[in-house]
Protein backbone atom coordinates (compact mmCIF):
# COMPACT_ATOMS: atom_id res chain seq x y z
CA UNK A 1 0.00 0.00 0.00
CA UNK A 2 1.67 3.23 -1.16
CA UNK A 3 1.53 6.60 0.55
CA UNK A 4 -0.81 9.31 -0.70
CA UNK A 5 0.38 12.80 -1.64
CA UNK A 6 -2.02 15.31 -0.12
CA UNK A 7 -2.12 19.00 -1.02
CA UNK A 8 -3.40 21.28 1.71
CA UNK A 9 -4.56 24.64 0.32
CA UNK A 10 -5.35 27.74 2.31
CA UNK A 11 -7.66 30.29 0.68
CA UNK A 12 -8.67 33.64 2.08
CA UNK A 13 -12.17 34.43 0.83
CA UNK A 14 -13.63 37.87 0.35
CA UNK A 15 -15.33 38.90 3.58
CA UNK A 16 -18.94 37.78 3.89
CA UNK A 17 -18.90 35.78 0.67
CA UNK A 18 -21.66 33.17 0.44
CA UNK A 19 -20.72 30.22 -1.76
CA UNK A 20 -23.57 27.98 -0.64
CA UNK A 21 -26.15 29.14 -3.17
CA UNK A 22 -26.74 30.93 -6.44
CA UNK A 23 -24.15 31.93 -9.01
CA UNK A 24 -21.25 31.80 -6.54
CA UNK A 25 -22.04 28.19 -5.70
CA UNK A 26 -22.03 27.31 -9.41
CA UNK A 27 -18.70 29.09 -9.94
CA UNK A 28 -17.21 27.43 -6.85
CA UNK A 29 -18.24 23.95 -7.91
CA UNK A 30 -16.94 24.64 -11.40
CA UNK A 31 -13.54 25.28 -9.85
CA UNK A 32 -13.70 22.05 -7.85
CA UNK A 33 -14.70 20.21 -11.00
CA UNK A 34 -11.63 21.55 -12.81
CA UNK A 35 -9.40 20.12 -10.08
CA UNK A 36 -11.08 16.72 -10.14
CA UNK A 37 -10.65 16.47 -13.91
CA UNK A 38 -6.87 16.64 -13.63
CA UNK A 39 -4.93 13.39 -14.10
CA UNK A 40 -3.91 11.98 -10.74
CA UNK A 41 -6.48 13.86 -8.64
CA UNK A 42 -8.21 11.36 -6.38
CA UNK A 43 -10.55 13.47 -4.28
CA UNK A 44 -11.26 17.00 -3.13
CA UNK A 45 -12.60 17.94 0.29
CA UNK A 46 -13.29 21.47 1.42
CA UNK A 47 -14.75 23.39 4.34
CA UNK A 48 -14.68 26.63 6.25
CA UNK A 49 -12.79 26.73 9.48
CA UNK A 50 -15.19 26.77 12.40
CA UNK A 51 -13.10 29.28 14.34
CA UNK A 52 -12.52 31.69 11.46
CA UNK A 53 -15.41 31.48 9.00
CA UNK A 54 -15.36 35.11 7.86
CA UNK A 55 -12.80 37.36 9.57
CA UNK A 56 -9.60 35.64 8.57
CA UNK A 57 -8.07 38.90 7.45
CA UNK A 58 -7.11 39.34 11.09
CA UNK A 59 -4.67 36.48 10.88
CA UNK A 60 -3.21 36.96 7.40
CA UNK A 61 0.46 36.04 7.42
CA UNK A 62 -0.11 32.89 9.42
CA UNK A 63 -0.87 29.52 7.89
CA UNK A 64 -4.49 29.65 8.98
CA UNK A 65 -7.27 30.89 6.76
CA UNK A 66 -10.97 30.59 6.36
CA UNK A 67 -11.30 27.94 3.72
CA UNK A 68 -9.25 24.80 3.48
CA UNK A 69 -9.11 22.35 0.61
CA UNK A 70 -7.55 18.98 1.17
CA UNK A 71 -6.77 17.31 -2.15
CA UNK A 72 -5.36 13.87 -2.76
CA UNK A 73 -3.08 13.23 -5.74
CA UNK A 74 -1.47 9.95 -6.74
CA UNK A 75 1.88 11.75 -6.75
CA UNK A 76 3.42 15.20 -6.36
CA UNK A 77 4.28 15.10 -10.05
CA UNK A 78 0.56 14.92 -10.91
CA UNK A 79 -0.09 18.20 -9.14
CA UNK A 80 3.00 19.83 -10.64
CA UNK A 81 1.77 18.80 -14.09
CA UNK A 82 -1.51 20.62 -13.37
CA UNK A 83 0.27 23.83 -12.30
CA UNK A 84 2.30 23.77 -15.52
CA UNK A 85 -0.63 23.06 -17.82
CA UNK A 86 -2.23 25.74 -20.06
CA UNK A 87 -5.45 25.56 -18.05
CA UNK A 88 -3.86 26.42 -14.71
CA UNK A 89 -3.32 30.18 -15.11
CA UNK A 90 -6.90 30.97 -16.22
CA UNK A 91 -8.16 28.65 -13.47
CA UNK A 92 -6.28 30.57 -10.78
CA UNK A 93 -7.25 33.94 -12.27
CA UNK A 94 -10.92 32.99 -12.27
CA UNK A 95 -10.83 31.69 -8.69
CA UNK A 96 -8.99 34.82 -7.54
CA UNK A 97 -11.40 37.18 -9.28
CA UNK A 98 -14.57 35.61 -7.94
CA UNK A 99 -13.57 34.46 -4.47
CA UNK A 100 -10.21 35.44 -3.02
CA UNK A 101 -9.08 38.34 -0.87
CA UNK A 102 -5.45 37.24 -1.07
CA UNK A 103 -3.15 34.79 -2.84
CA UNK A 104 -3.60 31.07 -2.13
CA UNK A 105 -1.10 29.24 0.02
CA UNK A 106 -0.50 25.52 -0.27
CA UNK A 107 1.85 22.70 0.61
CA UNK A 108 2.06 18.94 0.15
CA UNK A 109 2.20 16.13 2.68
CA UNK A 110 2.72 12.41 2.27
CA UNK A 111 0.49 10.67 4.78
CA UNK A 112 1.40 6.99 5.30
CA UNK A 113 -1.40 4.90 3.84
CA UNK A 114 -1.40 2.72 6.96
CA UNK A 115 -2.63 5.71 8.98
CA UNK A 116 -5.65 6.33 6.76
CA UNK A 117 -6.43 2.61 6.69
CA UNK A 118 -7.08 2.79 10.45
CA UNK A 119 -9.61 5.59 10.02
CA UNK A 120 -9.95 8.56 7.69
CA UNK A 121 -9.95 11.81 9.71
CA UNK A 122 -11.12 13.82 6.70
CA UNK A 123 -14.50 12.07 6.49
CA UNK A 124 -15.36 12.51 10.17
CA UNK A 125 -18.10 15.03 11.08
CA UNK A 126 -15.39 17.41 12.34
CA UNK A 127 -11.67 17.36 11.51
CA UNK A 128 -9.11 18.87 13.86
CA UNK A 129 -6.10 20.38 12.10
CA UNK A 130 -3.02 20.74 14.31
CA UNK A 131 -0.05 22.56 12.76
CA UNK A 132 3.40 22.55 14.36
CA UNK A 133 6.24 24.76 13.07
CA UNK A 134 9.91 23.92 13.66
CA UNK A 135 13.32 25.45 13.11
CA UNK A 136 14.89 24.67 9.70
CA UNK A 137 17.54 22.38 11.21
CA UNK A 138 15.21 20.51 13.57
CA UNK A 139 15.75 16.73 13.65
CA UNK A 140 12.38 15.50 12.39
CA UNK A 141 13.01 11.97 13.61
CA UNK A 142 12.50 13.23 17.17
CA UNK A 143 8.98 14.39 16.44
CA UNK A 144 8.27 11.26 14.42
CA UNK A 145 9.00 9.28 17.59
CA UNK A 146 6.79 11.58 19.63
CA UNK A 147 3.96 11.29 17.10
CA UNK A 148 4.21 7.51 17.26
CA UNK A 149 3.92 7.75 21.05
CA UNK A 150 0.93 10.04 20.67
CA UNK A 151 -0.81 7.51 18.44
CA UNK A 152 -0.04 4.71 20.88
CA UNK A 153 -1.53 6.58 23.83
CA UNK A 154 -4.59 7.74 21.87
CA UNK A 155 -5.21 4.14 20.86
CA UNK A 156 -5.36 3.13 24.52
CA UNK A 157 -7.96 5.74 25.48
CA UNK A 158 -11.50 4.48 24.96
CA UNK A 159 -14.74 6.27 24.13
CA UNK A 160 -13.32 9.70 23.36
CA UNK A 161 -15.17 10.25 20.07
CA UNK A 162 -12.02 10.35 17.93
CA UNK A 163 -12.26 8.99 14.38
CA UNK A 164 -8.91 8.55 12.65
CA UNK A 165 -5.52 10.26 12.80
CA UNK A 166 -3.12 11.24 10.00
CA UNK A 167 0.10 13.18 10.42
CA UNK A 168 3.10 14.05 8.27
CA UNK A 169 5.69 16.62 7.24
CA UNK A 170 5.19 19.28 4.60
CA UNK A 171 7.37 18.59 1.58
CA UNK A 172 7.91 22.33 1.16
CA UNK A 173 9.47 24.55 3.81
CA UNK A 174 7.02 26.92 5.48
CA UNK A 175 7.37 30.31 7.11
CA UNK A 176 5.91 31.52 10.40
CA UNK A 177 6.35 34.75 12.34
CA UNK A 178 7.79 32.77 15.26
CA UNK A 179 10.66 31.61 13.03
CA UNK A 180 11.63 35.13 12.06
CA UNK A 181 11.26 37.17 8.90
CA UNK A 182 12.31 35.28 5.79
CA UNK A 183 13.01 32.03 7.65
CA UNK A 184 11.51 28.91 6.12
CA UNK A 185 11.15 26.15 8.68
CA UNK A 186 9.61 22.73 8.85
CA UNK A 187 5.91 22.06 9.26
CA UNK A 188 4.20 18.99 10.69
CA UNK A 189 0.45 18.72 10.25
CA UNK A 190 -1.89 16.39 12.06
CA UNK A 191 -5.51 15.78 11.16
CA UNK A 192 -7.73 14.04 13.68
CA UNK A 193 -11.39 13.21 13.15
CA UNK A 194 -14.01 13.79 15.82
CA UNK A 195 -17.68 12.90 16.23
CA UNK A 196 -18.31 16.58 16.95
CA UNK A 197 -16.56 19.75 18.09
CA UNK A 198 -18.05 19.10 21.53
CA UNK A 199 -16.34 15.69 21.61
CA UNK A 200 -12.93 17.29 21.11
CA UNK A 201 -13.68 19.98 23.68
CA UNK A 202 -14.71 17.32 26.19
CA UNK A 203 -11.46 15.44 25.54
CA UNK A 204 -9.37 18.59 26.01
CA UNK A 205 -11.08 19.20 29.34
CA UNK A 206 -10.60 15.61 30.51
CA UNK A 207 -7.73 14.06 32.45
CA UNK A 208 -6.60 12.31 29.25
CA UNK A 209 -5.29 15.50 27.67
CA UNK A 210 -2.27 15.50 30.01
CA UNK A 211 -1.27 12.10 28.65
CA UNK A 212 -0.99 13.27 25.04
CA UNK A 213 -0.05 16.97 25.10
CA UNK A 214 3.68 16.39 25.82
CA UNK A 215 4.00 14.29 22.66
CA UNK A 216 2.74 17.12 20.42
CA UNK A 217 3.88 20.25 22.23
CA UNK A 218 7.56 19.47 22.81
CA UNK A 219 9.72 20.75 19.95
CA UNK A 220 7.73 23.21 17.81
CA UNK A 221 8.37 26.94 18.05
CA UNK A 222 4.74 27.63 17.16
CA UNK A 223 1.54 25.63 16.86
CA UNK A 224 -2.14 26.15 16.21
CA UNK A 225 -5.37 24.19 16.13
CA UNK A 226 -8.40 24.69 13.91
CA UNK A 227 -11.49 22.64 13.11
CA UNK A 228 -13.12 22.06 9.73
CA UNK A 229 -16.29 20.29 8.63
CA UNK A 230 -14.97 18.84 5.38
CA UNK A 231 -17.29 18.16 2.48
CA UNK A 232 -16.16 15.93 -0.34
CA UNK A 233 -16.83 17.17 -3.85
CA UNK A 234 -18.41 14.53 -6.05
CA UNK A 235 -18.04 15.09 -9.76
Amino acid sequence: MSDTTTEVVYLLLKSGLDISAGEKKIQWEDGLSTIMKQPGAKRVLWGRQIEDPDTVQMIIGMCIVMVVHEKDWDSLESHQAFTQSPSYKPFIEKISEHFLAGPPNYFHVKFPAAQIAKGDPFTAPVSECFSAFFEPDYDTSKYDTQFFGFQEVMGQIENVGSEGIAGGWSIEKQGHEALGEGVQGQLFVLFRGWESLAAHTKFVESEHIHKVVPYLYEGPVAKNVRHIEFKEYKK
